[in-house]
């Protein structure tokens, strides 16, 4: 069974696209909403959707996404496990892809789809041409950053309840307030390699608010040393595309069912 925590703080309706979006998975699954004390209808809201899939709400004063995240997942009883931010959302086939790909390889403890993000009027206006390939040294080195290899997009991972474990994710993230994915990917990589699963699974809604583009120095100062210096953005897409190239037989095919490469 697969496990999504969505930790949530007055989302408003943005919230409800996420909650659509996992009505329609086909999939054995849970959705907790660990809402952090919101004043706004989102119980109400969690609500109306209670009986089309199986979703269950808490709602307990947190101290932020990453202590929501940690509560969330200490209720989840499935043995594959993700979060998804409130305004963030699936596509009708993630979860039944996610499912088959983990059934099928069970050498694999953590995935990721091809990086999708943007959405407007409808659309989405963003999707990776590539299925990049993420080399497992380069993640633990905190290489995987915007300012040189690219973020790696924390709405399409997923990952067995052994490498949260493994990695004492709730220890790692505890000591953040924005950048706390950037530091447990660091952390699942000294465990796991990162395969990249050649379909889109999840969309990031991008959003002049969100918290880590208002205190982008706040963020890059919880990242450390390895998120300074030339932001030569486009140097790192280039790097990222040309491993992805060179390295394509590394990602993993729901339609095959063989995991190619090593």
């Amino acid at each position: 069974m697969i496990s999504i925590v969505t930790p949530t703080l007055n989302p408003g309706i943005l919230l409800e696209r996420n909650l659509r979006s996992l009505v329609l998975q086909t999939a054995e699954f849970e959705h907790i909403v660990q809402d952090g004390g919101s004043s706004d209808s989102t119980a109400d809201l969690v609500a109306r959707y209670a009986g089309q899939y199986p979703v269950r709400f808490y709602q307990e004063k947190d101290s932020g996404i990453y202590d929501g995240v940690v509560r969330g997942m200490a209720k989840a009883r499935g043995d594959i496990l993700a979060w998804l931010g409130a305004d963030d959302f699936y596509l009708p086939w993630t979860l039944s892809t996610v499912q088959q790909v983990f059934a099928r390889h069970p050498e694999v403890d953590w995935i990721i789809g091809i990086p999708t993000s943007g959405y407007n009027q409808n659309q989405v206006v963003k999707v990776n041409g590539l299925a990049p390939v993420y080399l497992r040294c380069l993640i633990r080195w905190g290489w995987c950053c915007s300012g040189r290899l690219g973020n790696l997009q924390q709405e399409s991972m997923f990952w067995r309840r052994s490498l949260w474990e493994k990695s004492e994710a709730p220890s790692i993230l505890a000591g953040y307030k924005l950048a706390g994915d950037y530091h447990l990917w660091k952390a699942f990589a000294e465990h796991a390699q990162l395969w990249t699963v050649s379909s889109v699974l999840a969309v990031f809604s991008t959003s002049p608010t969100q918290a880590s583009r208002r205190y982008m120095s706040k963020y890059l100062e919880e990242m450390g040393p390895h998120a300074h210096g030339a932001r030569a953005a486009w140097w790192g897409k280039a790097l990222r595309d040309i491993a992805s190239v060179l390295g394509n037989h590394r990602v993993l095919r729901p339609e095959a069912g063989l995991a190619e490469g090593s």
